[in-house]
């Protein structure tokens, strides 16, 4: 039940929604990042296609229809777009999404930081290879994201997801780390 305020009463108590949260979460989905890669030894079908295929077939469990944007219900899309799941999250006074840079095997950096378009889904191997060439091992970096920014472009009518990404003001954080540097030189901790 909520308050006036917007508060969320449990037996008789007050609680304020402070922060959510996201680490590396799937917030659109995956399917970008698997229509990117080739299925098997296969260069002209990605997973993506093969999934569709499997589903069809009835192999493909219904979170992965999810994550892929295949299931019926469209979840998350609706989640993306709908008040219902939209309101929730309004009621948090701060919204902060992490992103890995590269490397994340199952979620891009341009699902995770809710990026849109062609220079934005390369945000990550840029920040990427900034990070080599300033020979860092371990970057992390609040993406300066303004409504007006060639980040996130709120006139941008083409993405399905621009309501999650405008009336929610997000802070976006980008974090990129080179393992086999860390690993190689933590070793003497061991």
């Amino acid at each position: 039940k909520m308050t006036e305020d917007n508060l969320l009463c449990i037996d008789h108590r007050s609680l304020k929604a402070m922060n959510f949260i996201t680490l590396a979460s799937p917030n659109i989905g995956v399917e970008d990042l698997l229509k990117q890669r080739p299925f098997c030894c296969s260069k002209s079908v990605s997973i993506h296609d093969a999934a569709k295929y499997m589903k069809k077939m009835h192999l493909l469990t219904p979170t992965l229809q999810q994550l892929l944007l295949l299931d019926d219900k469209n979840l998350i899309i609706r989640m993306a777009t709908d008040n219902q799941f939209l309101s929730p999250l309004k009621l948090f006074q701060n919204h902060l999404c992490f992103g890995n840079a590269k490397y994340d095997k199952l979620v891009s950096c341009s699902s995770a930081l809710m990026l849109y378009g062609p220079e934005q889904t390369q945000f990550g191997l840029q920040f990427w290879d900034k990070m080599v060439s300033d020979n860092n091992k371990f970057c992390i970096e609040e993406l300066n994201v303004r409504r007006d920014s060639t980040i996130d472009n709120d006139d941008d009518e083409d993405c399905w997801f621009n309501e999650l990404r405008t009336v929610i003001e997000w802070k976006k954080i980008i974090v990129g780390w080179n393992q086999n540097r860390l690993t190689r030189n933590s070793s003497h901790f061991l």
